[in-house]
């Protein structure tokens, strides 16, 4: 059992994430070849359409580093492909899903549904507490959207200062 410092939400949050985030990987993401990331990947892609790397690394929060990794392992599945812009600058790559992607974006989709009901049926939350935690998550969705710049700025000056 992991103790956790209750007097500190955030910290709270924070573990919790990290331990759902494990599981996720392990038990719903692994088995089916992805990770979490690569799965936000799918999912941006499904819904915004071609993007570039750099609106990935906005949506997703993660490091360039770790965008590019999973952006190579999905294109070496054939799930992504890069296509240059037509305009002036050539520098500026679009990523999409190609077929075989959107299919693997939807069976995963599937699977994570139908995994998703029979944890709610196990958790046995109450609909008072789904409309909670809903509203908690948006909160803090809506936080970082909104002072997504601020919150790196933050922590890279708390790196630096080590």
């Amino acid at each position: 059992m992991l103790i956790l410092d209750e007097d500190n939400l955030l910290r709270q949050f924070g573990m919790t994430a990290a331990r759902i985030q494990a599981y996720a990987n392990r038990y719903f993401f692994e088995p089916m070849g992805l990770t979490v990331s690569c799965a936000m990947i799918l999912h941006l892609l499904e819904h915004l359409g071609p993007i570039t790397s750099s609106e990935i690394l906005k949506h997703t929060g993660g490091t360039k580093s770790n965008i590019s990794q999973r952006l190579r392992f999905l294109e070496r599945l054939n799930y992504i492909k890069r296509e240059e812009n037509s305009s002036e600058d050539k520098r500026l790559v679009t990523i999409q899903l190609t077929e075989i992607g959107h299919e693997r974006y939807h069976s995963l989709q599937k699977n994570l549904s139908d995994n998703a009901k029979k944890l709610e049926t196990e958790l046995q939350f109450t609909d008072e507490e789904k409309a909670v935690c809903q509203r908690v998550i948006s909160k803090i969705n809506n936080f970082i959207d909104a002072n997504h710049e601020n919150i790196c700025q933050r922590l890279c000056h708390l790196k630096e200062n080590k």
